[in-house]
């Protein structure tokens, strides 16, 4: 009989393992479905809405009356619903404890194992403990207590809770906490698990483990039949005595290597020579542990081992049944994941149930709005309700939301100090299994400086960063409704192209911050000339358009630009520098000179060149003969363009005459075009058009090489000159650095000291480091200043000395009038008194007679040229000059 009851044991024995083996393939079905699910932050948050706010509408029906005007709090998506139907079933329950109020939330699946209605259902930790079976009470409140005081981040314990029928049925609950920023325990929630029938067979387990002790055959085909893996280990060491071939499925070992092996091989946490489990189930009886397990692939997987003690061979051994809980291992970590973004992440986040009563929370929704938690739960989103919105808008959105359970866009919100602020918001509505609303999840990010980022892109887009008027891209599009609303009224629109005579000499001379400053100045000027229904606008550099709307002739525009004229002639005072400059007006008027924008524009610019063409600081009409013009100047810059490579550059030579001797001391050169069509043309007429086109670089290199060119030749027929030649400031200083200027003249083998550089007056007063140092460089060199055409500018005796110049050239205007002249003579008089006082020699320019020689020389004065002595020669024609004797 005793061989029978083992024989029948063994069934039972196999029987309840097989109904274990197919609770186990159930959990993992139920929990493949939560791994095909990809954990999305919508899906995380509506499993917390549903966890929480679902069950406490069911525990305790909302009173709140819906709010038509107020902003739903929006909800996830079906990835919620799919995830909570993942974990009830996988088996588990959820819960939430708030510490400091000590109110708890359990899910509806939890409350239906319990076998509790929701309206009567358990919602304090009192009542919650007293369910728990007072055998179990200290060793829970152990467990929390640990928890709360910072032991570790998550819990799991084991007990008996009472259902509504009055029995009892075993629970595993599974606790984590979260804590705020200064460490506090803030929430903490969890799962829940039945594990009564687990339980019962792992006693019924026992109670045949125990009558099978004397009876190890039948045990042998119990232990290899199972399907649960189960080994056998010596508790002193840890030594795997035996393993079923469930254990070398699972392991992937055979029972070979098994047996050569030590359960700490398996369990990567536990200490070699054993684990506390098996202690524990030596002196209970019983033990269960969740651990971390490897298997002979590198593969870590989470199990749950069960342990009892056991006769084998004569000695006590510990029989451990191995079960792999890695899906639902990864279902809580999942958990744990979920609830940890809802605080962490930076978007607020606000669930409210079907009423629109807030009922959760996270951390950046109490940052952004100022509402902390127990300000805003229970309140309705007309917390935040700015008043931006009027009623339609709420009702469109609410619209939205029961039609098609999503909102997503743009609204103005309130924080708790007032403050309005706009935010990108999206809106979910959360649903159960039957389609009926439960509940709406929201989340929100401030968009407060992405706005004020797109309105500086769109001001930048259309308005000048310097003076704050409209750009070209503005105008364009304002000329563009102008035009079409004279055409609708046949009125007319004036368009009139502005650019400031002198603007670049200011630049040049006094630094680009006095001419960004002048700049601003002059808008501010423009603008009292003006109607505000009319535009001004800047178009780049010193380039102004002002463009006049619904007028009915010419003569307003007219009007308009002698106020520009006249602002502009006042003089600008600026840091200590009493500034003159002027305005080049172009008009044209729609429909008569252009039907079409680049018309209008394309003759305004050609009538403001006629403006600086009749003498600058005036505005000018378009007429059609300026096409012509136009025409004509375009066609001199694609000649220009040419000219060297085709030789038509030349240089002419002036001498320079020392007053004293007669002798020819120094040659300057001149530069001119001979242009196959148009004959010789005059510096004048193309070197303004080089320094626009950038032409004035390679055409400046040309001149260097062929005048040093020539004065090598000359200074090797035994002619000792100095060379002067002509520098526009525009060639500084890239285009004419100083170490490109060294390297010509040693090409040739001239010295620095025999070379003149010529500059316009104004130079004096440039402010730019770049030509500040460009100077420095030149008189380091060792070559020669000179200022050209003297008097007529405003330079001080300061700006002389800072420069280092050498010598000065009076302008041929006072030389012409010295003889009748008593102011001109004068000022000649002063200028060689104030330059022989600085020790510098001074250069008469436009001598025609020797009357004006002799009354140079007699105030000392010690060189001079101008036609007295030779027009500009061409290069052979002045080698014959100066191989003859002086006069």
């Amino acid at each position: 009989m005793r061989g029978a009851d083992g024989g029948a044991g063994v069934l039972v024995i196999l029987e309840r393992l097989a109904a274990i083996q197919e609770a186990q393939l159930a959990w993992s079905q139920a929990v493949a479905v939560i791994g095909i699910l990809a954990l999305l932050l919508a899906g995380a948050l509506a499993f917390f809405f549903h966890r929480t706010a679902a069950s406490r509408v069911a525990a305790a029906p909302a009173t709140a009356a819906q709010d038509a005007t107020a902003t739903p709090a929006p909800a996830p998506t079906q990835d919620a619903e799919r995830w909570e139907q993942a974990l009830e079933g996988a088996g588990l329950g959820t819960w939430e404890l708030n510490p400091a109020t000590g109110t708890v939330a359990f899910s509806l699946f939890w409350r239906r194992m319990l076998g509790y209605a929701p309206a009567d259902a358990p919602n304090t930790l009192a009542a919650w403990r007293g369910l728990i079976h007072p055998e179990d009470r200290p060793r829970v409140r152990t467990t929390f207590e640990d928890l709360l005081r910072g032991d570790g981040a998550t819990r799991q314990v084991t007990y008996r809770m009472r259902t509504r029928g009055g029995d009892y049925r075993w629970m595993q609950t599974t606790a984590h906490l979260l804590r705020d920023a200064a460490g506090r325990p803030c929430r903490m929630f969890g799962t829940n698990a039945d594990i009564t029938a687990q339980r019962d067979t792992e006693q019924r387990l026992d109670e045949l483990l125990a009558a099978l002790n004397d009876g190890q055959a039948l045990f042998r085909r119990f232990f290899d039949a199972a399907g649960s893996a189960m080994l056998l280990i010596d508790p002193a060491d840890g030594r795997i005595l035996d393993a079923n071939p469930a254990a070398g499925a699972f392991y992937g070992y055979t029972r070979e290597e098994l047996l050569t092996m030590r359960s700490a091989d398996l369990d990567r946490t536990a200490a070699a020579g054993g684990a506390a489990y098996m202690t524990e189930a030596l002196a209970a009886g019983r033990a269960q542990s969740v651990q971390i397990h490897r298997r002979k692939d590198g593969e870590a997987r989470s199990v749950e081992v069960y342990a009892s003690p056991h006769r084998h061979d004569g000695r006590q051994v510990v029989c451990a049944i191995v079960h792999d809980i890695s899906e639902r291992a990864e279902a809580e970590r999942r958990l744990r994941e979920a609830a940890t973004v809802f605080e962490s992440t930076a978007e607020a986040i606000m669930i409210t149930d079907a009423n629109g009563v807030i009922r959760r929370l996270n951390q950046a929704f109490s940052q952004m709005t100022g509402y902390g938690e127990t300000e805003a739960l229970g309140q309705t989103p007309r917390i935040l309700k700015s008043g931006r919105q009027d009623a339609a808008f709420y009702q469109n959105v609410w619209a939205r939301l029961l039609t098609q359970g999503h909102w997503e866009g743009e609204l103005w919100n309130k924080r708790k100090n007032g403050e309005i602020f706009p935010v990108w918001q999206t809106i979910s509505t959360v649903r159960d299994d039957l389609g009926k609303t439960v509940g709406f999840v929201s989340l929100f990010i401030d968009i407060t400086q992405k706005k004020r980022d797109a309105d500086e892109l769109a001001y930048r887009a259309n308005y000048d960063a310097l003076t704050g008027l409209p750009n070209r891209n503005l105008l364009a599009e304002r000329l563009s409704q102008a035009l079409k609303q004279a055409r609708r009224e046949n009125s007319r629109v004036a368009v009139m192209f502005i650019d400031l005579d002198f603007f670049k000499q200011v630049n040049d001379t006094l630094g680009h911050a006095t001419g960004d400053r002048l700049l601003q100045l002059a808008a501010e000027r423009m603008r009292m000339c003006v109607r505000e229904t009319d535009t001004i606008a800047r178009l780049g550099g010193d380039e102004f358009v002002i463009l006049l709307t619904d007028i009915d002739a010419a003569a307003p525009a007219g009007v308009v630009a002698e106020k520009v004229v006249a602002q502009m002639v006042e003089p600008f005072s600026i840091e200590d520098n009493e500034i003159h400059i002027g305005a080049s007006i172009g008009i044209t008027i729609f429909p008569d000179d252009g039907r079409d924008i680049d018309t209008l524009f394309r003759n305004a610019d050609l009538a403001m060149y006629r403006a600086k063409a009749v003498g600058r600081n005036n505005a000018q009409f378009f007429v059609a003969a300026l096409t012509t013009a136009a025409l004509d100047r375009r066609a001199l810059e694609n000649d220009l363009r040419g000219a060297l490579a085709r030789q038509e550059l030349q240089l002419r030579f002036l001498p320079l005459v020392n007053l004293a001797s007669g002798r020819i001391t120094g040659v300057e050169a001149l530069l001119r075009w001979q242009h196959p069509q148009r004959g010789l043309i005059e510096p004048g007429a193309f070197v303004p058009l080089a320094e626009e086109t950038g032409l004035i670089r390679e055409i400046g290199a040309w001149t260097l090489d062929e005048a040093c060119r020539r004065l090598a030749g000359w200074t090797s027929a035994g002619h000792r000159l100095t060379l002067a030649l002509n520098i526009s400031v525009r060639q500084l200083p890239e285009a004419l650095s100083v170490r490109h200027i060294l390297a010509t003249l040693g090409k040739h083998g001239i010295p620095p000291q025999q070379v003149v550089l010529e500059f316009a007056e104004s130079v004096l007063f440039t402010e730019s480091p770049a030509i500040q140092q460009w100077f420095v460089e030149v008189g380091n060199a060792g070559l020669h200043l000179a200022i050209d055409d003297f008097g007529t500018g405003f330079s001080s005796l300061a700006s002389l000395k800072r420069f280092a110049v050498h010598h000065v050239k009076i302008d041929r205007s006072f030389v012409r009038g010295m003889a009748g002249d008593a102011s001109s003579r004068a000022l000649v008089e002063a200028i060689l008194a104030m330059a022989h006082s600085l020790g510098l020699s001074v250069v008469a320019e436009g001598v025609e007679d020797a009357d004006q020689a002799r009354l140079l020389l007699a105030r000392q004065c010690e060189q001079a040229q101008g036609y007295l002595y030779s027009e500009p020669l061409p290069a052979e024609e002045f080698s014959a000059l100066i191989s003859r004797p002086p006069k």
